[in-house]
């Protein structure tokens, strides 16, 4: 019993720190109400065994996700994804992979 209390703690915790890193627009003032938990093998040395667990705020990247239609807008979309990917300290691959699954 000590061990599915421990067990259950540690679960616990992993996504409360999770969701401290949950990716959401900077401008977002009232609660996400559609969040998704991912996670994404990464090479970045500093995260626990190279995998980058986050919370999505899915509405507020949905544009970023779907296709562009014009040059325009795929200038803007790139540009868009490298300011997230500064903010939240990610790659960009890393940042395109949480957002998208893929």
């Amino acid at each position: 019993m000590k061990y599915l209390a421990a067990l259950l703690l540690s679960l616990c915790c992993s996504v409360a720190s999770a969701a401290e890193q949950c990716l959401q627009d900077p401008l977002r003032v009232k609660p996400c109400n559609h969040q998704v938990y991912r996670s994404i093998a990464t090479d970045d040395p500093t995260s626990p065994h190279n995998k980058v667990v986050t919370c999505i705020c899915v509405p507020d990247f949905i544009d970023l996700i779907k296709p562009t239609e014009s040059q325009k807008q795929a200038y803007l979309k790139k540009y868009q994804l490298e300011d997230i990917a500064i903010k939240y300290k990610l790659s960009k691959a890393d940042l395109v992979q949480l957002l998208t699954g893929k």
